[in-house]
């Protein structure tokens, strides 16, 4: 019995245990769109165009530049323009960072304000949906971008 118990602590320090993966990743609670995107700064549809890279900073993502049409949400709208918006920063897959591929996606997440404005996402809290999206995300979105929406307390 013992000897499970060690085998079962782990392979949960080596993130095998339940809802986690090799990778280490363990969301505690999924929240749903709707409360990612009340507590994310910003959120947008925007094509993904690399692969994952390294900078002096961290981890990133290239992608295109929103067009206004497709930003639904962003918190500090003065300085929309102070923020790197072709790049989309994560942390490494086993602290939580996303993994994601080619395409069109709808991102959310948060601005990292105090420092340098980089846009931030990850696994446990980002809204990350692919295209085609949903027809409840298409309405939530819509009412991001008409500020109508009801964000939970």
């Amino acid at each position: 019995m013992f000897s499970l118990l060690v085998g079962t602590v782990f392979a949960c320090v080596l993130g095998m245990c339940e809802g986690g993966d090799v990778l280490g990743c363990t969301c505690t609670v999924k929240s749903t769109n709707l409360e990612l995107g009340c507590k994310s700064d910003f959120i947008f549809k925007t094509q993904v165009i690399s692969g994952i890279k390294n900078d002096s900073i961290g981890l990133y993502y290239d992608i295109k530049k929103p067009s206004y049409g497709n930003i639904y949400k962003f918190n500090f709208k003065a300085d929309v323009s102070k923020a790197n918006e072709e790049k989309i920063y994560t942390a490494a897959i086993n602290s939580c960072g996303v993994r994601l591929t080619k395409g069109t996606y709808v991102l959310s997440g948060s601005v990292d304000y105090k420092r340098n404005k980089n846009m931030g996402i990850g696994e446990c809290s980002s809204w990350v949906e692919r295209l085609p999206i949903s027809k409840e995300s298409n309405i939530l979105l819509n009412k991001f971008k008409q500020e109508t929406v009801v964000c939970p307390v």
